[in-house]
């Protein structure tokens, strides 16, 4: 089963942290992706053309599930035609889908069914508000009902706006269900009992020096499940429960054994990582681009943490195979990061000569062929020439 998920985060829109929904679906399904009946996969850039790319390529493996994370609303769709601004018939659910520059783009529902239709995807799961919303006088008007007619087996999306703490314990349930193999309704239900028996959501309070209290919501109706054929999903290989003996697995490659990161790489924040999900945002997308990135700032302010948390989540979520961290506190110069280089890609043989910068480039960049490596170089104001790097406004 391959889930296809899609989290879009406009910059004119309400900022949400992206990775509130992707991580609690990584977490329910890890097992099952170690296991390979599972896999996960992200849509990156969050746009309808990659959406429309990635399903008509029939060169990569089918996507059963596709998960829709984002702002979502009911109202008014206008279309450009011939130059001209026509307003629709009536109003339409839409979804915010982000375009190249990182902006909002709304699609409507008759939109993303055309992308949908004949794609594979049998089960689309909206977290976003109001996506299964619709008009008194028109019942395809939704998103969900939209889909439905354009011949998707079933959907489960928000008939109201949501909060985000209820849509992730509502993924939570839905995606651990999913995982053990119960059937999509039965996980549907599941999920639902879940909003109900703990009605808790975030902490609020009336002024900034009372202690906060949960806010007590009972809207475990919201995440509605349409179906309109029988739907069977399960991991891939379900039903090796029923089989005598386990089948052959692939004898892992080369590639899988290698340490995800280098030792040099910083552990894990002792207590954690919390906040800058814009920065991490900012900085996957100019990765996305192409661009080198460049955190600066003052001593203290957790540009090594906020580096270390990106490559992580890069590495989880399949952004990137693996990063390699390299130190320039105690200085050093361009022997030394390819000396590093090279024992994190394991070419450091006796050909291998890290002095010899050509030599030793043309090496490594035959391995990034092959694999996508995220490069951080840490401390890199100790070997500027003026000795220290004027503060900036951040990420660059």
């Amino acid at each position: 089963m391959r889930i296809l998920l899609v989290t879009a985060r406009p910059d004119d829109a309400g900022f949400v942290d992206p990775r509130g929904i992707a991580r609690e679906l990584l977490e329910e399904v890890a097992p099952q992706v170690e296991a390979g009946t599972i896999t996960l996969e992200f849509l990156r850039p969050p746009t309808l053309s990659a959406l429309r790319k990635r399903l008509t390529d029939r060169k990569l493996p089918a996507v059963q599930v596709l998960h829709f994370d984002g702002h979502g609303a009911f109202g008014d769709v206008w279309m450009s035609r011939d130059g001209l601004h026509l307003r629709s018939s009536g109003p339409r659910g839409m979804l915010a889908f982000e375009n190249e520059e990182g902006k909002q783009e709304l699609v409507s529902a008759e939109d993303l069914a055309q992308v949908l239709q004949d794609s594979g995807v049998r089960l689309a799961v909206f977290t976003a508000c109001q996506s299964a919303q619709g008009a008194m006088d028109d019942v395809f008007s939704s998103v969900a009902a939209r889909l439905l007619k354009g011949g998707i087996d079933a959907v489960v999306a928000m008939s109201a706006s949501v909060l985000v703490a209820s849509a992730t314990r509502y993924v939570e349930a839905f995606y651990r269900a999913l995982a053990k193999g119960e059937a999509v309704p039965l996980a549907q239900e599941r999920a639902r009992q879940a909003l109900h028996d703990d009605p808790r959501r975030h902490l609020s309070g009336r002024y900034q020096e009372d202690e906060g209290e949960p806010v007590r919501l009972s809207d475990w109706w919201l995440p509605h499940y349409y179906q309109q054929r029988p739907l069977l999903l399960e991991p891939t290989t379900s039903a090796l429960a029923g089989r005598s003996s386990p089948p052959k697995r692939k004898r892992p490659s080369q590639e899988a054994n290698l340490p995800l990161f280098n030792q040099e790489m910083p552990a894990e924040p002792r207590y954690g990582f919390s906040g800058r999900s814009r920065e991490l945002l900012h900085i996957e997308r100019a990765l996305l681009h192409e661009k080198l990135v460049v955190i600066s700032g003052f001593g203290g302010m957790g540009k090594t943490a906020l580096a270390r948390e990106a490559a992580d989540w890069f590495a989880r979520t399949g952004f990137y195979q693996r990063a390699c961290f390299v130190s320039f506190e105690q200085g050093g110069d361009a022997p030394l990061l390819l000396s590093t280089l090279g024992r994190f890609l394991g070419i450091y043989d006796g050909s291998y000569n890290p002095n010899d910068v050509p030599a030793a480039m043309s090496r490594i960049e035959q391995m990034l062929r092959k694999q996508r490596i995220l490069l951080i170089a840490d401390n890199l104001e100790s070997i500027l020439s003026a000795g220290e790097a004027p503060p900036g406004t951040g990420i660059e």
